[in-house]
């Protein structure tokens, strides 16, 4: 697609599910530096979803943050936030990890770019210099929005279901890519730096 660039991520987890790793905030800590060795550029700090248990001391995500940002301080640095939730709750949630160095923030899947455009504006009132990155994913069926919808409790636009539930693989591509299109001149228009 024109107008996005090519970013090679690469996810670093502060769960305590490391190869070798002892689990401890100090010892997850200490292995960003020495990922930074191995030419990281780009970081997505998250807890994930699993069902591991934490450690007694499970290092804090603005700690992974801070870490990442002094040891490698020309990497990006990316934390995520629930566009979905309690706007103040995930706010308040999200700007100790600005504070901490955090230079974009990945939402979750995007499919309404009106109700997005007032969380990515408060986003960028916290940071302005943070990028705001939407996750875009394609929905390539009606069951496939229905199981989304049931995993992250999210309502999808019903003129989006409607072309779903009426539409073939062409229509399809061409809603993801309007979303993704919208996006980009939204996030532009914000003077956001994604």
């Amino acid at each position: 697609m024109s107008g996005f660039s090519k970013v090679e991520m690469s996810t670093f987890s502060s769960s305590p599910r490391y190869p070798g790793g002892h689990g401890d905030r100090e010892h997850e800590l200490r292995g960003a530096a020495q990922r930074g060795a191995g030419g990281i550029s780009t970081l997505l700090c998250l807890r994930g979803d699993h069902a591991a248990e934490d450690s007694a001391d499970p290092p804090r995500i603005r700690d992974v943050v801070a870490m990442a940002r002094a040891e490698l301080p020309q990497a990006l640095v990316g934390v995520t936030a629930n566009q979905y939730g309690p706007r103040r709750r995930v706010l308040a949630n999200l700007a100790p990890k600005l504070r901490a160095g955090a230079t974009f923030v990945q939402t979750n899947p995007v499919f309404d770019i009106a109700s997005f455009e007032p969380f990515a504006a408060a986003i960028q009132a916290l940071a302005p210099e943070v990028h705001v990155v939407p996750m875009v994913m394609p929905l390539n069926s009606l069951a496939n929005a229905r199981r989304l919808h049931e995993r992250l409790g999210l309502a999808l636009p019903s003129e989006m279901l409607s072309r779903l539930e009426s539409c073939g693989e062409i229509e399809i591509w061409r809603t993801f890519r309007e979303i993704a299109e919208g996006l980009a001149a939204s996030l532009g228009a914000l003077g956001s730096r994604s």
